[in-house]
């Protein structure tokens, strides 16, 4: 069984990272959580959802360098 300060220790870190647009250390973070409780429904939900932003955050960077400047 995982120690829930070390639990929510792990999410109050990636919450800080999301804040402050730090995304891969967010997932870093929330994997780290998941390693501590990995049968939590809840923890796999976050992860789903920050896996979910950086895709698209990552797709949209990339069109955005695609598209041609303007003058």
């Amino acid at each position: 069984e995982a120690d829930p300060q070390r639990v929510d220790a792990a999410l109050g870190c990636a919450r800080v990272a999301l804040r402050k647009g730090q995304l891969d250390l967010a997932r870093h973070w929330l994997r780290h959580a998941r390693g501590l409780q990995p049968d939590s429904g809840r923890l796999a939900r976050l992860h789903e959802a920050l896996l979910r932003h950086l895709e698209a955050s990552r797709r949209e960077r990339h069109d955005r360098q695609r598209r041609p400047r303007a003058f």
